[in-house]
């Protein structure tokens, strides 16, 4: 080959590499262009979405963020959006796929954090509801309400030492938050500190005299500092206000069987036990009293009550440790279903159906605990993420 044509060819591969350089650049630009068009487009969806939730518009909001594509800027923020529509919706299962996701592709989100907790308990997975909780906190320092939302759910797993330092963390932020303020006086009298609940359940009075729980509250605080006319006189004033407030009931039926009024006792204690049929509580004072009344058989029928309560409780807490341990697994779930119903709890039956069938779509116990309901096996929107 001549040096000529060598050089020749050499310069159309230039040329050709130049022509390709520039096509590679203009495509660029254009892609760069449309990443850029459709970041802007997505952000205004979402901020559509976050706008039609302000409003009470989950489904429009959903449709707000429907077209935003996994790979743009605000795909975190969509999702968000997506699963606080499902969780007003209360579509459990669907918002928890959506908002853990959304988690991944952005872990700093402490509104999602919070509402994902929140579907995490529902579901009786507390361990991991908390964590979340206190990765929110860590994200928003200066928010009470992981904390006042990790001492309700000390409070109900009846961990009082554990409450009590969530809401004096809530009220260290919140100063003036009556409902934490009220969960700490809970804490601290379930704790064995009355002299520690003066002060608290005395401004809380003060801010709402006729709050029927905290009438019931300051009941038992006085109960437990051995002041039994005043307890019996609060009692009285958070009944009339508040004739189903079963605390209020059993600590009145106890003080008067206490009185040696048994049969004045016995109304409240068949109400309270009426009114909460898996308490043991309330199961024990009204088979006390009707011993103490000479009712032997029907005594005798409410302990035997009682105790099929205990031992039904005693097997759900178990199966919710099963849970705990591996949520994944779909049997622990859909057997606290079927003690759920067996207690009269429709709410956490049905949960727990759909998150058994969450895990394996072919439970076939849980879509017969649906159907015992009379419920679906589906819901009517996608569940997709």
């Amino acid at each position: 080959m001549s040096v000529p044509s060598i050089r020749a060819g050499s310069r159309r591969r230039r040329a050709w590499a130049i022509v390709v350089l520039v096509a590679s650049i203009s495509l660029g630009a254009a892609l760069w262009a449309i990443k850029v068009d459709t970041d802007r487009r997505s952000a205004e969806a979402v901020a559509r979405g976050r706008e039609h939730l302000r409003r009470g518009l989950p489904l429009l909001a959903i449709d707000a963020v429907g077209s935003v594509p996994a790979w743009s800027r605000s795909a975190a923020g969509a999702k968000t959006v997506k699963g606080l529509a499902l969780a007003s919706l209360e579509r459990v299962e669907e918002c928890r796929a959506v908002l853990e996701r959304s988690l991944e592709l952005d872990p700093a989100q402490p509104m999602a954090a919070k509402v994902l907790a929140a579907v995490y308990f529902s579901r009786n997975e507390t361990g991991r509801g908390l964590e979340l909780l206190q990765r929110a906190a860590e994200l928003d320092p200066s928010d009470f309400r992981p904390w006042h939302g990790a001492g309700d759910i000390y409070r109900r797993l009846e961990r009082p030492e554990d409450a009590a330092g969530a809401f004096r963390r809530a009220l260290e932020l919140a100063p003036d938050h009556f409902e934490s303020r009220v969960g700490l006086a809970w804490a601290l009298l379930s704790s064995d500190r009355p002299d520690e609940a003066t002060p608290v359940l005395g401004r809380a009075l003060r801010e709402r005299p006729d709050d029927p729980e905290l009438l019931a509250l300051s009941a038992r605080h006085a109960r437990d500092l051995g002041r039994a006319d005043e307890a019996l006189a609060l009692a009285d004033r958070c009944l009339a206000i508040d004739p189903g407030r079963v605390e209020a009931l059993r600590l009145r039926a106890g003080l008067l069987l206490a009185d040696g009024r048994a049969d004045r006792a016995l109304a409240d204690a068949e109400r309270a036990a009426t009114i909460s049929p898996n308490d043991p509580a309330s199961l024990h004072l009204l088979a006390t009293i009707e011993a103490r009344l000479g009712l032997s058989e029907r005594s005798e029928q409410t302990a035997a009550r009682r105790q099929q309560v205990v031992d039904r409780l005693a097997r759900m807490h178990e199966l919710t440790d099963r849970i705990e341990a591996d949520p994944d697994d779909p049997e622990p779930r859909w057997r606290l279903g079927q003690e759920a119903i067996e207690a009269g709890e429709r709410t956490l039956a049905e949960r727990s159906f759909r998150a058994a069938l969450a895990i394996d779509p072919g439970c076939e116990p849980a879509a017969r605990g649906l159907a015992r309901l009379g419920l679906p096996t589906a819901g009517s929107l996608s569940s997709s993420p």
